[in-house]
């Protein structure tokens, strides 16, 4: 009855290990992959605020300008599209 016991109270004790026991057997290969995706995982989170306040600021400027979609020339629509389409490019490149 008492192995019981003793296996069953070691078992519930767990141990924590700190974050250089976790990176003890890493190489300098290991660490700088494990940064890197760190720092893409931090921008791709910024990404869907960032386009919706550039979408958001375009619509504003749009909309301010006092025409309609359907009246639009292409040179006016020109610089928007321009900026959407560098904004895309711009999000795209750090999350691939």
């Amino acid at each position: 009855m008492a192995k019981g016991t003793e296996a069953a109270s070691s078992s519930s004790s767990t141990s924590s290990s700190s974050l250089m026991q976790l990176f003890r057997y890493a190489d300098r290969k290991d660490k700088l992959l494990v940064f890197l995706g760190t720092l893409g995982s931090i921008v791709d989170g910024m990404m869907q605020p960032l386009t919706m306040f550039v979408l958001g600021s375009t619509i504003n400027n749009y909309g301010a300008s006092g025409t309609s979609l359907a009246n639009s020339s292409p040179d006016m629509v020109g610089p928007y599209l321009a900026a959407s389409a560098f904004s895309g490019l711009k999000f795209f490149t750090p999350t691939y």
